[in-house]
């Protein structure tokens, strides 16, 4: 049986001065896109990016163990430390430790590369930083929240892909 390998991208942003962040993810594989989007009050760049990539992969059915490598599309500032750290090329995680125990656990037993992006126009990099900021300004107005991007934005998107 052959199954497609995820497509998977996420974004993180966060306002320094505000200390408001926002974070999406969007999953295109063969089935119907799925996508989330979430903020924060009181965060940073590298929590929204931990918060995100944690959940991303927890969403993920557990790995085979003759599983293909998994590439995250990643668009954040925090992504290349983010991925040193998980490769074993950079110093461990020095805050955040509850988060990085969440996504060191959801990455066990996967082959996994966060690969950075740069965000650009009509591509699925720029569509979960659209949603990051706009989860941002959201969350600085109304709260934290997490909810699914409406269905007529994923399907526009999955088209461009």
């Amino acid at each position: 049986m052959t199954t497609s390998v995820p497509r998977l991208w996420i974004g993180a942003v966060a306002h320094p001065a505000f200390r408001c962040g926002g974070w999406a993810r969007l999953r295109l594989d063969g089935g119907p896109p799925v996508g989330w989007a979430g903020g924060e009050r009181q965060t940073t760049s590298l929590r929204m990016t931990l918060t995100v990539l944690a959940a991303t992969l927890a969403d993920l059915p557990p790995p085979a163990a003759d599983a293909s490598p998994l590439t995250l599309g990643v668009v954040s500032d925090e992504a290349r430390s983010v991925a040193d750290v998980l490769a074993g090329r950079g110093p461990g995680p020095e805050g955040e430790l509850d988060l990085w125990a969440k996504v060191q656990a959801a990455a066990r037993g996967r082959r996994l590369t966060l690969t950075p992006l740069v965000s650009a126009p009509n591509t699925p990099a720029g569509f979960v930083t659209a949603w990051a900021e706009f989860a941002m300004n959201r969350a600085k107005d109304k709260g934290p929240f997490s909810a699914a991007i409406p269905k007529p934005n994923l399907a526009t998107i999955a088209r461009q892909a």
